[in-house]
Formats: C-alpha cells, sequence, structure tokens
C-alpha cells in the first residue's frame, strides 16, 4: 500500500522542505517543485515566441523518464508524470512519477533521486557562470537525462552535449557521435538493443551547444567540479550492483586534459590508466580514446583522407571493443585488452570490414560504391596496420583544433 501524508498542510511543509525524499514506497518518485523540475529538464526545451516543441512540462518528462526505461531494458514498465492535487496552486505544484507494470529494482528510486540531486549542482554552477558573465547566448544547460540509469555496463566521459540533440530530437543519444559510436560497438558483438547500456554519459561541461563553442568552454570545467565528482560515482558504482567498478571511456583531448588535470591521470589515444574515487577508494579502468567525430575532422584534413581514416577507424574500433569486453566483464585486465583489441583490427581477415566502415562512416559513400572499392582496393591506398599504442596518425593532444571546434559533427559527411 502507497504511503501518504495525511494533511495537506503537512504534505506540502513536507516538500518544500526536501525535494528528494520519496513519499512513497511503491512505484512512484518524487522529482520535487515543479520550478524544479522545469530547471532539471531544460523546460521548455524548444519554444520561444514561436513554439518547435509545444507540450507540457509532464509530457516532456514522461518522454525522458520513459527513454531511462527503455535504455535499461525494463521494457515491460511504464510511465508517467503528473502534479500532486494536494499542493496544486503555484507555489506548491509538485510532480511525481508514476511507474506501472513490471516493478523496478529497489534500489531504482535511490539511484534516480542521486542523479536529480547531482544535476541541482550542475544547474546552480551554471547560474555561477552567468553570474560571472562566462555564459553563452546561444548555451542551454542540459542534464543528460533518458539514459540507462541502473543497468548500465560503462561509462563514457564527454566534452558537451550538440545543442539540436535537446531543442531539435530532444534525445541525448540520438547524435551524429553517439550513433557512429553505436556501431563501432555492434561491430565488436554488442547486440543493437543493448547498446544504450554501454553509454551512461557524463559531460564536463553539461552545455548544450553549437559543435563550434570550441575554447569558450574551457572555462567552465572548474564550475562543474563538484558535480562530476559526484556523478563520477553514481554512474561507476550505483545501480545493479556491479563485480567491479564499471570502466570508463575518455573521449577526446579536452576530456583527456580534465582528467590530466582533476585526477593526474594522464591518458594518450589507447593508454589505459585508472582513477581512484575519492569516497570509496575505487579504482576504475580508464581509456583514452578520439572523440567519436574526430574522424570527420582528421579525414577533411589529410593529404590521403583513406589512409588517415583506417587509422584513426582502427584505434576507434580497438576503443570500442575495449569498452564492449571490459563492460561484460570488468575485472579483467584493461592493457591486456586493449592490446587484444588492436590486434584483432589488425588482422587481415577485418580489414574489408575496415575499409566499408571508411568508407561509408568517415567518407561518406554510398553502400554500392564502398563495396566495389573495399573488394580490391589499390595498392596505393591500403593503409598499413595500425601496431602502436600511440600510432602515427590519432587526434592530437594540443589545444588545436579545439579551441575552434567543440567538437566535429557539422563536418559529417551525409552518406549516399
Amino acid at each position: 500500500m502507497k504511503k501518504r501524508i495525511s494533511s495537506m498542510a503537512g504534505l506540502c511543509g513536507l516538500l518544500l522542505a526536501s525535494t528528494i525524499t520519496p513519499l512513497w514506497a511503491d512505484q512512484e518518485i518524487l522529482l520535487g517543485p515543479r520550478k524544479r523540475v522545469e530547471n532539471l529538464f531544460s523546460y521548455p526545451n524548444n519554444c520561444n515566441n514561436v513554439c518547435f516543441i509545444d507540450e507540457t512540462l509532464e509530457t516532456t518528462v514522461t518522454k525522458y523518464l520513459t527513454q531511462s526505461l527503455q535504455r535499461d531494458n525494463f521494457i515491460n514498465t511504464q510511465v508517467t508524470v503528473s502534479a500532486t492535487q494536494e499542493c496544486s496552486n503555484a507555489d506548491h505544484d509538485v510532480l511525481v512519477a508514476h511507474y506501472s507494470g513490471d516493478p523496478l529494482p529497489e534500489g531504482y528510486a535511490p539511484v534516480m533521486q542521486s542523479f536529480f540531486l547531482d544535476g541541482d549542482k550542475a544547474y546552480e554552477a551554471s547560474n555561477r557562470l552567468l553570474a560571472d558573465k562566462k555564459w553563452a547566448y546561444n548555451w542551454r544547460f542540459f542534464l543528460p537525462v533518458g539514459l540507462a540509469m541502473y543497468n548500465q555496463k560503462s561509462v563514457q566521459l564527454l566534452h558537451f552535449p550538440p545543442d539540436y540533440s535537446l531543442e531539435q530530437v530532444q534525445d541525448y543519444l540520438n547524435s551524429k557521435t553517439s550513433k557512429r559510436w553505436e556501431d563501432l560497438l555492434v561491430q565488436n558483438g554488442v547486440k543493437a538493443e543493448d547498446v544504450a547500456l554501454y553509454e551512461a554519459i557524463i559531460d564536463i561541461a553539461p552545455i548544450a551547444a553549437p559543435s563550434d563553442a570550441g575554447s569558450a568552454l574551457s572555462g567552465t570545467y572548474g564550475y562543474y567540479k563538484d558535480y562530476v565528482n559526484a556523478m563520477l560515482p553514481l554512474r561507476l558504482l550505483k545501480g545493479k550492483t556491479p563485480t567491479a567498478p564499471r570502466p570508463m571511456v575518455a573521449y577526446g583531448a579536452p576530456v583527456r586534459d580534465w582528467l590530466k588535470s582533476y585526477y593526474q591521470l594522464s591518458l594518450k589515444v589507447l593508454d589505459t590508466g585508472t582513477i581512484t574515487l575519492s569516497d570509496s577508494g575505487a579504482k576504475v579502468p580508464v581509456l583514452g580514446a578520439n572523440h567519436p567525430s574526430y574522424i570527420w575532422y582528421a579525414v577533411q584534413n589529410a593529404k590521403d583522407p583513406y589512409k588517415t581514416g583506417v587509422s584513426v577507424m582502427k584505434q576507434d574500433l580497438a576503443s570500442a571493443c575495449w569498452q564492449a569486453k571490459m563492460g561484460n566483464d570488468p575485472k579483467i585486465d584493461p592493457t591486456a585488452t586493449i592490446n587484444g583489441c588492436v590486434a584483432t583490427w589488425n588482422q587481415p581477415d577485418k580489414q574489408y570490414q575496415v575499409c566499408m566502415l571508411v568508407e561509408t562512416q568517415a567518407l561518406g559513400k554510398s553502400e554500392e560504391e564502398s563495396k566495389k572499392f573495399c573488394q580490391n582496393p589499390p595498392p596505393s591506398r591500403v593503409a598499413p596496420a595500425t601496431t602502436a599504442a600511440a600510432p602515427e596518425i590519432h587526434e592530437s593532444d594540443d589545444k588545436a583544433p579545439w579551441d575552434q571546434f567543440g567538437h566535429f559533427e557539422h563536418l559529417a559527411p551525409r552518406v549516399k
């Protein structure tokens, strides 16, 4: 039976005093006052004097919470969001998520509430940025809502989300960056229906911004330190109890620089290392990787786009291989695993697959064109195998081109 506070005054007083303590023990999670929920879900996602997305707050939140359920593979559980009737005035309007169908694990609600509490930290940090005149007019605060929250297998440490994933598609994973990496996970044996379990994203700047935001974001990271350091143990250790801390992939030079600044961990592409979480002492395996969109910049700024594409593609495939294997068994040796993954993607029988991915993903060729080329590539365009842990052609660790671009999604080709 659901527990309720009997009097309206008692309920409203409790809600004003605390926005994270659940009022019901069954299938309902308290989200908090309407204004708090608006902040956490960036509401309205895109509605100004002309509404591109015209929907209620309840509809928006239901959409993201449903995405989380589906990506956690709780496919027989449904959620709706509504305001409590006891406090249905402008000052005391409080939202609750109502879950039905298959019951959720006992630990699901505490994870969600901790996530939103961490989100409060990020929202407060965004307002400090604004107060310090470091917030850009075309930025939007965007918490990584709609992701797997309980059954996740790995964590992806990234730079910032693209603006259109909030303002156009309302889906944190519906971006060119995420779609490309999902394909690489599938190439490494992850089932398509399970790829979202590997995409527990933490952005060092939870700001939806254009892809050319570049160095403007570098001054924001310190503001979000408390938020990121709270999210790391939540996403790496909480939820379904892992056999060991979940693995983490650090994508792109700005993220790897962040790890060096805050955890004294220096990683190049395909390097492994560990960070120690301060509260628990847990040691987390970490892999340095290219940003998923880097390949588009690399091929467009190379004398030999195909050769460069092959080199970067093999690194990315090896990184996704490491993520897939470590996600399935976080107790295995991280360094031996990446070495094995590099060797796998250098095997002769894998080169047709690599070629097809370069031609379609990186160069935007049609499937028919790619097959014709990859079945018999000219010798001058056959790239040598990547054998070194730090290959010759890889994402630079210096500032350029990150001073100009935050990521390279705008350079992605249109596949024919």
